[in-house]
């Protein structure tokens, strides 16, 4: 039993730096190049609240854990104020939850237990929204078949 609770935060910690290597490639550095500065802040932050949870849950650092989603709830709003969508606003919805999840978990809340997987139900919502506005907006398809 005792590997398997080493297991689950590894496992968390490999998905986190994964992603976060991606968002580095795909915008950090992008924007950078291109001199857009400000938006490079606002991924560098996000790729930084994302590697701080891969830290946190390798280190099991519960203070470092709610820093690190807070810093994802900022670039959240952020991304929310610049385009305000549906799953900008999942997005923000999911973050914002496991900030407060976390923080009851800190304070040993018993309500952690049922309410773990609502950050996750969120994001995958967040995800299935955005692919099916990215294929409505594909470049392929005719502006005429937005009008549904």
């Amino acid at each position: 039993m005792r590997s398997k609770t080493k297991i689950y935060p590894l496992a968390a910690a490999i998905c986190y730096t994964v992603f976060g290597v991606y968002i580095a490639v795909e915008l950090v550095g992008p924007n950078f190049r291109c001199g857009y500065y400000f938006a490079a802040f606002w991924d560098t932050l996000f790729f930084c609240g994302l590697i701080g949870l891969a830290a946190a849950h390798v280190f099991r650092s519960k203070k470092a854990a709610i820093a690190a989603a807070g810093a994802i709830v900022l670039y959240r709003v952020y991304r929310l104020i610049l385009w305000f969508c549906a799953w900008n606003l999942f997005g923000l919805l999911s973050a914002a939850a496991l900030l407060l999840i976390l923080i009851l978990a800190q304070k040993g809340s018993a309500a952690v237990k049922k309410l773990w997987f609502v950050p996750e139900v969120l994001m995958f919502i967040m995800q299935i929204v955005y692919m099916q506005v990215k294929r409505l907006l594909s470049p392929t398809m005719r502006w005429g078949n937005l009008m549904i």
